[in-house]
């Protein structure tokens, strides 16, 4: 910002001039790993309102029969079934930015708004799906404590083993787990580090590495405080069980002195919907962290 003058300091004819870092204080958010976890294949997605929906087809699906020599065969009919995916969520954030702030001020207001804008979108956007979609999970894997060597890992585990048994593909799995969860994974020195390739000591964010075929991503945005009666509603499943389709539809800078403000707006508008498209591919994992 600029000088500002004081009425005090200059009825005294002082002047105390006040600085200003060009540094801007930035709130911390944790990185956006929905790419990691959900199927965003829509390269030539469109679609402009709240409501409109996306359609997603479903590969055939055939039961062998017995052959009896010299009968018709019996012919199945291959349907074009689809599961239709609806753009439930229409999110908007605007800011005014006074002209007088924006005279005064030595940083670009209208980049750092816009760049804490997306920000926010994004923990939005992955709290939206990663609470939404647990309740849709076919399995429960629970572990009543991962305060103990050998549990955490015992989980993951179960988790697998119900994959494997719903003959989900090894291929594209993940495992989505709190910060806490991390930290006793991690205490399990001799089989973290070794899945992982890493130093004992390293710290993990977002991606974390590797654990039982799975691929480990970390998150705060989980429901659940880690006790007995709240545990982490953490997840384990195929990239191919959550779908989103996302658009940001409007990111602008608009005049608001016909509104009467002598000042800039910003508006930031998205549009996305999400869907467990494949419930036999997630499963829900229950964990407790803390008495």
């Amino acid at each position: 910002m600029g000088l500002t003058a004081g009425t005090t300091n200059w009825g005294n004819k002082k002047f105390i001039p006040q600085a200003y870092s060009l540094n801007v204080l930035k709130r911390f958010y944790a990185k956006d790993i929905l790419m990691g976890v959900t199927n965003t294949n829509f390269p030539e997605l469109k679609f402009g309102k709240k409501g409109d929906t996306v359609h997603i087809r479903k590969e055939p699906k055939f039961v062998f029969q017995d052959h009896q020599v010299d009968t018709p065969f019996n012919f199945d009919l291959v349907n074009d079934e689809e599961i239709t995916l609806t753009i439930d969520y229409d999110k908007v954030c605007a800011a005014r930015l006074p002209s007088e702030w924006q005279k005064l001020s030595d940083i670009d207001l209208k980049a750092v708004c816009t760049a804490a804008m997306e920000k926010a979108y994004t923990k939005m956007i992955q709290q939206i799906v990663f609470q939404g979609a647990y309740a849709s999970a076919t399995s429960t894997v629970a572990s009543s404590d991962w305060q103990s060597a050998g549990n955490a890992s015992k989980a993951v585990m179960d988790a697998k083993v119900a994959l494997d048994n719903l003959e989900v593909p090894a291929e594209d799995r993940w495992l989505l787990v709190s910060p806490a969860m991390t930290k006793y994974l991690a205490l399990e020195t001799a089989n973290y580090a070794q899945n992982m390739g890493t130093d004992k000591g390293a710290l993990f964010d977002g991606f974390v590495g590797y654990f039982g075929g799975f691929r480990v991503y970390q998150t705060p945005y989980l429901a659940g405080a880690g006790t007995a009666a709240s545990p982490w509603e953490a997840m384990a499943g195929h990239k191919d069980a959550i779908s989103l389709a996302a658009n940001i539809k409007d990111t602008a800078v608009v005049d608001l002195r016909s509104a009467g403000h002598l000042a800039d707006g910003i508006i930031f508008n998205a549009l996305f919907g999400y869907g467990v498209t494949q419930p036999d591919a997630l499963v829900r994992l229950r964990a407790q962290t803390a008495a």
